[in-house]
Parts: structure tokens; sequence; C-alpha cells
């Protein structure tokens, strides 16, 4: 449909009838020779335009920049006046002197154009004789004039004229002008020849104009639906190809355009396609659109969406994706006006070009700005509501930072929507081609359909879109009938459907907590502030230092000073985050965020003056900024509240050589472990706690690994099942576990050493304490009688059983046959573990000969898989028998690993109290694992206090109180142990400083390190 309507509303004759705008289009070839010039002795050739009678000779079939065919010489002849009368009787013929009166002048004037010479001439003929030719113009001609009419008055407005003087012009002129003749003043490109004045050559214009070829059109003042006084509805755009000069059609068409014809059927099935491939919040925001072109239909009945749409773009939905995706108007003739720096005056001004679509502007300015663009944003909203009436319309602003302050203005008809996450892959020309067909399917049909859609369509959006109305609160309660009604209207009358009913509901709800949600501008320059500031301190742009007494600083360099919780910095630190900055460029904006925020410490106006000495030792007063370091990200804060721990973290070239085992690792790959030496002050013993899946154990997995290449004997007991050759492959690798790991399965191998073997050769004191220590590991212990009872017992069969005889369980259980009831007691405690033990079979050799035959080995024995019910029980009684061995041979470092600590014996007596307590001296370290914490006022916490080493994985709920009091945290830290992951750990106890080079008590977190690494085809999903 054109912005133009013909007379009678009939194609003008002469023009192809195939042109799918509808809009003259010329079909006459580019003549060499102006048109013909017409002359007649009527006097009806000298009156002005607007009593003329349109000659019959010319069809009204006009052309743009065109010139007719080459014509042949033609004269007129205008109309004279016959001379006055000289006097006298008529029928006199001499004067009184007798002379004859002078032959009556009949003057006649025409014009001709010369073809050889391309001239226009003014022809005098006197008495029917050609007196005079004077020559006027020449290579002028006119080519068409276009009648520029009013749709409402249906009176002349411009009239155009397109001529040709040694190349084509056109001129507008004015009613005004063209009716009194004041043609050549606007024509300075024509050349006058000697001889022709203005008037000649305004004559001469004024007769081509008269008789050149001409059209009417009408131009319409605004774009969007205007109805007729006859009651057809039409469609004003840009018209595109038409012979009027952009100065006189109205900005508001110019910028608007319309694909000419309606999209045939294959076209509509392509563009369907193509829509169901664009995400669907995209598609909601296209739902908008169609939704504010058909407002010309919705306001008959009342809806409207008066919301006031802030979109927020992204990495992957850009502002001019977005721009093109929901303004109405051509983005490529008129780019959305930026909200910047913009007077009201001139955003009302952009808001009148647009009528029956979306209105859209973009934002640039900073979240500090707020003071600047809140009037343009009280201004759009009242648009958006229709406060001015001027148009039916959708507004629509582009911003990253407008919806902070729009919420603090009103939530009335604001609503903000996000298009984080959301992937628009499509090019502008894409997203501009797919709007301009949804535009020509929507505004086609309406025009098409005109009245059906008044019956049909109107009557029931009067009430299925207003039930959405109640689903929703807020502005989406506006929002869901509009886009409901647009939903309707593009299924039923254009096959397309953009959404379902639980796309959109989704959606809107989705809006709508966004827009609750929408964090404020201060929030928004703060998080900006902290990002910047922990990139400072992070990269060590910023120097930071812990103040100390008589601390000195030198006052221009960039330090940072912490004291506490606080972090002093200076206004010069200040200014130079504020310019790195996005979202603000003011220190006042920066300071008012972090006062809101209750992150500024100020004292003295917006400072905290702060006591120091400078680089020669005088005082100082600094007038500094203090802010809470509680801003700072993460890792940083963590950092600068563990200065002093930077000593144990060691690049590669800063590990020692020799007996240092990895424990952690930070995100650059420096390490942090501790040197294992037996002269140490401090033990080896290692406590691991952390709930199950957190890595318990790949640590015990890569220390045993760790220590065997330390040239250690490294043993595991394993009654719980997680060291099993599978768990292992996982936490270590296939080929190591191959190579470097011996497993014992007491149900098939027996027990690998004789339990009861001891040195017969000592004295019998000394060889019942040793028996006795055997048994009580494993049963716990004993009153004061059965502790009596049993050393008798076994003093006797000391004395029965030769020394070159082994002693058998059976044998201990053979006296214990007595009668009485501290014998019960002994059988009711010994004898299902020793007939265990006989049932197992023991072997007759010693630690020694176990260690020989696995040498460069980690030895695994496992008690779990058919010996469970005594499993820990065998476990303690091995661990007395191997205590004693390795205090006998103390020159190789002996590491023992359990798992499942807590099902031991933990008692005074027990073996593991007994190497927790004198171990170190003996070359043993212990390492001993539980999924709870168990607090040190407990029998466990209290024997495994007494490790040097407390790796601490994700604890478990019922922990997470205790390993906070261990690691003294405050009671908000706790909150940290959600956020830890698989191989997190926090490690208490002793790290090599490369300061000190030797160890020192610190507590450090970080990753868990790595001494073996794990085949790149393992799978360690399910490593505990």
């Amino acid at each position: 449909m054109s912005i133009f309507q013909f007379e009678n509303n009939q194609p003008l004759s002469g023009y192809p009838q195939n042109n799918p705008t509808g809009l003259p289009v010329p079909s006459v070839s580019p003549p060499v020779m102006p048109p013909p010039c017409w002359g007649s002795t009527d006097e009806s050739y000298s009156r002005r335009y607007d009593t003329r009678t349109p000659s019959s000779a010319f069809p009204n079939n006009g052309f743009a920049g065109a010139i007719p065919p080459n014509p042949p010489p033609v004269s007129i002849t205008p109309p004279i006046s016959p001379p006055p009368n000289w006097g006298g009787d008529p029928g006199m013929s001499r004067r009184y002197d007798g002379k004859p009166f002078p032959e009556p002048k009949n003057t006649q004037q025409r014009y001709e154009l010369d073809a050889m010479t391309n001239q226009w001439l003014a022809v005098t003929i006197i008495n029917g004789r050609v007196k005079k030719r004077t020559p006027l113009t020449t290579g002028f001609s006119i080519q068409l004039v276009v009648n520029i009419i009013d749709p409402v008055t249906r009176e002349l407005k411009y009239v155009v004229v397109q001529y040709f003087t040694n190349a084509p012009q056109t001129i507008v002129l004015s009613v005004e002008e063209f009716r009194n003749g004041r043609f050549i003043q606007n024509m300075q490109q024509i050349t006058r020849l000697p001889g022709c004045s203005r008037s000649q050559a305004n004559a001469l214009i004024e007769f081509l104009i008269h008789n050149a070829l001409s059209l009417d059109l009408t131009l319409y003042p605004r774009q969007g639906f205007v109805q007729l006084n006859d009651g057809s509805l039409v469609f004003a755009a840009n018209p595109d190809g038409q012979q009027i000069p952009d100065n006189i059609i109205p900005l508001g068409l110019r910028i608007r355009s319309l694909l000419p014809g309606h999209p045939d059927l294959t076209a509509t099935n392509r563009l369907r396609i193509l829509l169901e491939t664009l995400p669907p919040l995209i598609r909601l925001l296209l739902l908008f659109r169609c939704g504010s072109e058909i407002s010309y239909f919705l306001a008959q009945i009342g809806i409207r969406s008066g919301i006031f749409l802030i979109i927020t773009p992204s990495s992957n939905a850009t502002e001019e994706q977005l721009s093109i995706l929901t303004s109405t108007n051509d983005t490529r003739l008129h780019r959305i006006p930026l909200i910047d720096n913009s007077n009201k005056k001139a955003i009302t001004d952009e808001l009148n070009l647009v009528w029956d679509g979306t209105a859209v502007f973009g934002d640039h300015s900073l979240a500090d700005e707020t003071a600047k663009t809140e009037d343009t944003l009280r201004c759009l909203m009242k648009e958006a509501r229709g406060g001015t009436g001027n148009g039916r319309k959708s507004v629509v602003l582009i911003s990253q930072f407008a919806a902070y302050t729009a919420a603090k203005i009103t939530s009335e008809n604001v609503l903000s929507v996000s298009t984080d996450g959301v992937t628009l892959n499509a090019d502008a020309e894409t997203i501009r081609q797919l709007t301009q067909e949804l535009d020509a399917i929507v505004i086609y049909t309406m025009l098409g359909l005109p009245e059906s859609i008044r019956m049909n369509y109107l009557a029931n959006c009067r009430t299925h879109p207003q039930q959405w109305k109640s689903a929703f609160e807020g502005p989406v309660s506006e929002l869901a009938p509009f886009l409901i009604a647009a939903r309707q209207f593009l299924t039923e009358y254009c096959g397309i459907s953009l959404l379902t009913d639980t796309e959109l509901g989704y959606l809107l709800n989705k809006i709508y907590k966004q827009t609750l949600s929408a964090t404020t501008a201060d929030q928004v320059i703060l998080n900006n502030f902290s990002e910047v500031l922990s990139q400072q301190l992070r990269t060590g742009a910023f120097t930071i230092i812990q103040k100390a007494q008589r601390m000195r600083i030198d006052p221009d360099a960039k330090n940072v000073i912490i004291d506490g919780n606080l972090l002093f910095l200076s206004g010069d630190q200040l200014d130079e985050i504020v310019q790195e900055m996005q979202t603000a460029h003011r220190r006042s904006s920066v300071l008012n965020a972090l006062r809101q925020n209750g992150a500024l410490n100020a004292t003295d106006g917006d400072t905290h003056p702060i006591q120091t000495y400078d680089i020669n030792g005088n005082p100082v007063r600094l007038f500094w900024y203090a802010l809470s370091a509680e801003i700072l990200s993460a890792d940083v804060l963590h950092m600068i509240r563990n200065l002093d721990s930077e000593q144990f973290w060691l690049a590669p070239d800063e590990v020692p050589e020799r007996d240092f085992v990895p424990l952690l690792r930070d995100e650059s790959g420096r390490v942090a472990g501790r040197i294992i030496r037996q002269q140490d002050a401090e033990n080896s013993h290692t406590y691991v706690t952390g709930q199950s899946g957190a890595g318990k154990t790949y640590v015990d997995c890569q220390l045993m690994a760790k220590m065997l290449s330390l040239d250690h004997h490294a043993i595991v007991f394993d009654n719980s099942d997680s060291t099993t050759y599978e768990a292992m492959c996982r936490n270590l690798s296939k080929k190591y576990v191959d190579e470097n790991v011996a497993f014992i399965d007491i149900d098939t191998d027996g027990i690998p050493v004789d339990l009861f073997r001891i040195d017969r050769d000592a004295t019998k004191p000394t060889q019942k304490k040793a028996l006795r220590g055997i048994l009580t590991a494993g049963v716990g212990e004993l009153s004061a009688p059965q502790k009596n009872r049993l050393s008798s017992v076994l003093s006797d069969m000391l004395d029965l059983i030769d020394k070159s005889e082994p002693i058998r369980p059976c044998d201990i259980l053979a006296m214990l046959q007595e009668d009485g009831a501290t014998y019960e007691s002994l059988r009711s405690r010994f004898e299902p573990l020793l007939e265990d033990i006989d049932a197992l079979g023991m072997a007759s050799q010693s630690w020694g000969e176990v260690f020989q035959q696995n040498t460069g080995k980690i030895i695994v024995i496992r008690t779990a898989s058919g010996s469970a019910e005594h499993g820990d029980q065998l476990i303690d009684m091995m661990l007395s028998t191997l205590f004693s061995y390795q205090k006998e041979n103390h020159d190789v470092p002996l590491d023992i690993f359990i798992d499942e600590l807590q099902n031991q014996n933990l008692s005074t007596d027990s073996p593991i109290y007994q190497i927790m307590k004198e171990g170190r001296k003996d070359g043993i370290a212990f390492v001993g694992a539980t999924q709870d914490f168990y607090p040190f006022n407990t029998e466990l916490g209290k024997i495994m206090s007494k490790a040097d080493m407390q790796i601490i994985l994700r604890p478990t709920p019922n922990s997470a109180n205790a390993v906070a009091a261990n690691l003294r945290f405050k009671k908000g830290d706790e909150a940290w142990f959600d956020t830890m992951l698989r191989g997190d750990a926090i490690i208490k106890g002793w790290f090599y400083s490369k300061i000190e080079q030797r160890n020192i008590p610190r507590t450090l977190s970080g990753r868990l390190a790595s001494f073996i690494e794990r085949d790149a085809d393992d799978d360690v999903s399910q490593n505990d």
C-alpha cells in the first residue's frame, strides 16, 4: 500500500501494472529533446494553472526523471488584443490631412523549439507575417509536474517541477509561488540567452508547465494508519521511488519503510520456520513489536501496552541487534536516538515521529549519571502511558543501567528485560529482513481485511486477552493482554504462532521477577569498583601493607594499608580505580555507592585519618579512605587476610629438591607443602576429615606415593573397602598401582605376620607385657582383675610352651578354661577374636620379612572382605606388633594409613594412642581419616589433636561448627564451607617457609596438590 493515493484511486495510464508498490514508475525512455510546445490563439492558454482545463492531447501518464521524445518544431501563437481605434468614424478612409489611415496591426506571439540548436524562441507575428524570432533559452524542457494534494482538504500543497537544463533538475514550488508565476527565481540553472528578460523566461516556463505531463499525488503528514473521509484505510510509509524530493516528505515518513506487496504463502512458511529458530525471549520482543503495529485496532477496544520496556543488552544480544529487532523505523536511515544529554523537547520530538509502532531509544550513560537521565526517563514513562496523546506507539529503551534508575522512580509501568544467557545468532541484515517481512504480513493483512478484523477479531479481544490480566501482578498484568491480543492476531490472520501459552506465561513471570530484583545503581557501581580494585590488588598494581606499630610508608607510592577488616587507600588511588571503571567516572559517585552499601568507614568527611610514619621516620597523618575489605573478591580477600602466608607458596624453582611433600597448589601453579625429615621437631601425623566424595582417599593415596618416593615404608590397613585396587587406580594411576602397590587379603592370604611372635629370650615380665599388649590391643581395656588374671595365665603358658615353639591362639584359649567369673569374662572377650585368628591362620614371619618381600611397594592389608566382624580388632593387634617392630628398626621411617579411624581402639593403652604419643622419635607417621571432624574434647579428637597436620576437606553438616571453632573462623565464615568443591582443602599444620628455610605452623587453603598424576582415561568420578 503506497502512502500516495491517485486521483479517483486509479493508477495512471502508461505505467507498468506489475509494480508491487502501486506507485507510478515511469516507463518512457529518456528523450533527447524537450516536450512539444503548443501554440494557439485561444486565450485560455494564457490562464493560470488553477483555472486551466487539462488538454486531452496529454494523457495523465507522468514519468519521473525522463525527457519526452524529440518533437518536430511547433508554433503556438498566443492571442494579442487588436490595436486601438485611431479615432473618427470607422468608415472614414482618410485622416483629416487627407492621407489614408495606417493598416491595422494584428500582432501575435508564439514559442518555437529549434530542433537544430535546441533553443526555445519567442516568435512575433504581425498580420500573419513573422517579424521577429527572439532566442530565449537553450537546452531547457519541463519533464514532469507533480501536484502534491492534501489528503484531507484535497487542496494543492506543493508543485514539484522536474525539468532539464543541461542536467535533470527538480524544484518545489509553494502554492503561492506557483500561482503568482514566480518560476525563474527558483530555477536559476536555466540559461537565459541575450535579450531574454526575466518576464519572458517566466512566461515561457509557465507555458511549458501548463502543457507538460502532470501527476497528482497525496502526501500524508505522518506515518502509520490513516482512515480517509470515504472510510478507506491506508498506511503511510516511506514514498520510496516517488517523484517527490525528500525535503518535503515528513521525517516520520522517510524513516518508516514497508516492503511492497503482501508476501505469498511460500514466503510466510519460510518466515514461520525462521521464527521458530529464535530464542523464546526474542520471539516475545517480536510479539511486542507486532502488538504496537496493530495498535490502531487495539485502541478501539481500549487495549494498549502502556509499558515502558527497558531491555538490557548482552554480549550475545547487542544493542544494534536489539534496536533493529524492536524499532519499526529503518535504523539505516535514522539510528535510534540516545537519551544522553538530551532535553525533554528533543525526546518529545522524536516520540512524535512514531505512529502505530515502537519508538526505540538507546542509552550509553553510566550508572552514576542518574540525575542527568531521570527527567528523560520520566518523559518516556509518561509517553508509554499515552500521556501526550501523540500517536499510537510503544516505547522501548535499550540500556545497560537505566532499569536501576527507573526502578527508583516508579514501578507503575516499567518492565526490565535482561538478555543475559540469550544468544541471537543473526547479523544485522538478517534481522532487518526478518522484521520487514513480518511487518509486511501484519500491515497488509490489516489493510486487506479491516472489516473482518473489526467485527470478529476485536469482539474476541474484548474478553480472551483480558483473562490473562488477572494471572499476573504489577505492570505484567497490563502487558499480558496486549501480547495475547497480538499473538491472537498473528495466529488467526497470519498463520504465525510465536509463543505457546506455557512459553509466554514463563517469560512474563521471569520478566516480572527480573524487574522486582533489579539491582540499584549504587550496587552496580559498587560491584564494578570491587572488580577493578580486586584486580589491582591481585596483579600487584597496588602493594598491600599490613598495618603495624611505627610502620613506615611512602605516601606517594601505590600502597594499600590493611588494618583488620579495613582497607585504606589514597584519593589518587581511588581516582585511578574510577578511571578504569565502566559504570562511573566520578569519585563522588563511587563514594556515595560505598556509603549507601555500608562499605565506607568515614570519620572526617569521607576519609578516615590514619597515623603512620614516612620513610624518614617522621610522623605523618594520612587522610585516606577506609573501605570494608568485605567488598573484595573472595580470592583477594583470602590473600590479604593471609599476607604473611606468601612465604609458604613456592614457585617451581623455589621447591626444595629433597624431602618435600607438596600439599596444596594455588591458581597460579605455586605449591605449599612441608619438609619430611625424621630429625625435625614436629611430627608427621596427619588427620584427614571431610564428607564422602570430598577427596579423603585421594589425599591418602597421594601421600602414600610421596612417602614411598622418600624411601619410607608405607602400609595401609583397610577395613572399610576405601583402598581397593580400583579406588587406588582412580586416585593414582593403573600403571603406578600395578608397579608399586602390593595387596594382602587376610581372607585368602591369612594374617601376614605371627601376631604372638615375641622375644622368648627376654625376661618373663617383658614377655608377659608384650603378649598382654597385643591381646588388649584387640579387645580394648581390661579391668584390674582381668589384667591380673591374664598376666597369671600368660605366665603359666610361657612356662609350658618351649621357646622354640610358636604361641598359637589355641594355647591362650586353653589357659582360659578354668572356672570362675574372671575366667569367663576373659573368655567372652578373647574367644571370638582368637578363634578368627586361628581360622585365618598366621604366617610365621615378622614385619621385617614382610617389608623385605615387598621392597619399594605400598603394602595394603585388607581385612574387610570376609572378617569384617573383627577386622578392626585384627588391625589394632597388627598395629601393636608393628609398633614394637619399628621401635627396634627405626632407621627406615614408617607411614601407617587407616581410614574410618573411629572404629579402632582409641583407649590410652591402644597402639594408636601410643603411636601418636611416641611414634615421632621412632620414625612413625600416622595418617588417620574420618568423615566427621571430631572435636578435641572427644576420645578420638583428643588423640588426633596430637597430629601436626590437619587436612580439612568439605566438612559434613554435623562437623561445620567444630571445624570453624578449630580454625578460629567467625560464625559467618562457615558459609564458605558450602562453596568448597571436591579437591578444595584447608590445612592447619607445619609448612615449609622459603624465608625461614624450615617448617612453620600456618593455616593455608587451596586445591590439593598431586604427586602422581592420574592417567588421562582414568575414571575419577567415584573418588572418595
